[in-house]
């Protein structure tokens, strides 16, 4: 983990410039699981396109726009969550409620040894959902 840490400082003074709002960072001994699936942005008309397989991992960081996952692999049944024809749907654990949101991988990092680092922008939430997850942000502060 403090290899992550490590990476993640000097990243994270180059990504600051581009944040349009706060983070927030996961102290270690708190992690919020989450559960990120790769979704078809348009799929074809009339397919019965099986839904891939989840990929579990844990939030490093978030925001109102986005999250720094840390996840095991970056592929899940030939999909690479990256694949700009895909978004993920995400299930953020948080300790109230299941928030679920679907956003897009903007980034990807492979950890030597360790997870990959995944920045996703959040695209579609219910105004619901963003309730509960801005609710959860300013819990944070």
């Amino acid at each position: 983990m403090r290899l992550i840490r490590s990476i993640l400082a000097p990243l994270r003074a180059v990504w600051s410039d581009r944040r349009r709002a706060p983070r927030y960072y996961s102290p270690l001994e708190k992690r919020w699981i989450v559960s990120a699936t790769p979704v078809r942005k348009s799929p074809p008309a009339g397919s019965a396109e099986r839904t891939p397989s989840p990929i579990s991992g844990y939030v490093l960081d978030l925001s109102e726009n986005g999250l720094l996952l840390s996840l095991p692999a970056v592929s899940v049944d030939g999909i690479n969550i990256a694949d700009p024809d895909y978004m993920l749907r995400v299930l953020l654990g948080l300790p109230f409620k299941t928030v679920t949101m679907y956003a897009t991988a903007v980034r990807c990092e492979e950890i030597p040894k360790e997870d990959y680092l995944v920045a996703v922008e959040i695209t579609e939430m219910s105004s619901t959902e963003r309730e509960h997850y801005v609710e959860f942000l300013h819990r944070l502060k």
